[in-house]
């Protein structure tokens, strides 16, 4: 229910003791979990604000604030606080819903994108991280190259809601940016020797993809993730769901692989984006958090 969502008052109070550089007073805290009621965007905003004189003056003094006015009013508190450039970087990049390096770049102009919203992120400023959304992705590459993914299933168009479980979408997707490795099916190929390279080592989150079938004909293709835990053969341990929810087991090379894939770093940081500063607000529409996951 929505009244989960709320901080108690000894929640209130840990999140504050984990602010850095504010010191709040006990009869200070009294008074922003009164005025918040415990919800955790005007928290993080009150933390933001109060080094702000007139806004830690307000805590002395009842005042019954409708949710909306201490919203903006705490909002704009927070912006004055902010450096010109990053008080212009907000003002241009308001109207997005979300917020990525390449998109902010092409509307600001700025080379330092991705370190501005690194630095918002970091410092709570209205920005949440959100994770790598691979539905999004796939479809939205199957889009734009619907005849580079494999004619298997009689489609003319994306299907958005199943095109991100199918193995052979994925392993082309993975190649058409660039993450193929070489694979092989014997793991001595993977051990340190002189020729040994990058390359031909295995790092938590490469991606492995199967044939389940192996050489007793047709295909049933199955994809696990690479984790750092080794396992009793000495090959790394996989996660993979193949019926009965995620499991951890060690049977890297109990099929013939498909396919061994590594996204390289920049692929997450531009891949990544965040909820924009507009949504601050709409926490309040109903008393609730609408996408709580995805805002302060």
């Amino acid at each position: 229910s929505a009244e989960m969502l709320r901080f108690s008052r000894d929640e209130t109070v840990a999140f504050f003791d984990h602010a850095r550089d504010l010191v709040v007073r006990p009869d200070e805290l009294d008074s922003i979990f009164r005025r918040t009621e415990g919800w955790p965007a005007a928290l993080q905003l009150f933390r933001l604000s109060l080094n702000r004189r007139n806004v830690r003056s307000t805590l002395e003094r009842e005042i019954s604030d409708q949710p909306r006015e201490l919203a903006e009013y705490l909002t704009e508190n927070v912006l004055a606080l902010q450096s010109p450039d990053v008080q212009d970087f907000l003002l241009r990049t308001a109207l997005l819903p979300r917020l990525s390096a390449p998109l902010c770049k092409a509307v600001t102009g700025l080379d330092n994108a991705q370190a501005l919203l690194e630095q918002l992120e970091r410092n709570g400023l209205f920005l949440r991280a959100l994770d790598v959304d691979l539905q999004r992705l796939v479809h939205e590459d199957m889009r734009d190259a619907f005849a580079a993914y494999p004619a298997l299933w009689g489609l003319s168009a994306p299907d958005s809601n199943i095109d991100h479980r199918r193995v052979p979408n994925i392993e082309t997707f993975l190649t058409r940016r660039n993450a193929r490795l070489p694979a092989s099916d014997n793991p001595a190929d993977y051990k340190p020797g002189p020729e040994f390279t990058v390359k031909w080592s295995w790092r938590p989150g490469d991606i492995v993809a199967w044939n389940l079938k192996g050489s007793s004909g047709g295909t049933l293709a199955h994809i696990g993730v690479v984790t750092g835990e080794i396992g009793p053969s000495g090959a790394p341990m996989v996660v993979h769901n193949i019926g009965s929810g995620p499991m951890l087991e060690d049977v890297l090379f109990d099929w013939p692989m498909t396919g061994r894939f590594r996204l390289p770093d920049e692929f997450f940081s531009a891949s990544r984006s965040c909820r924009s500063p507009r949504d601050v607000n709409c926490v309040y529409n109903d008393g609730s958090a609408p996408n709580a996951r995805r805002q302060q």
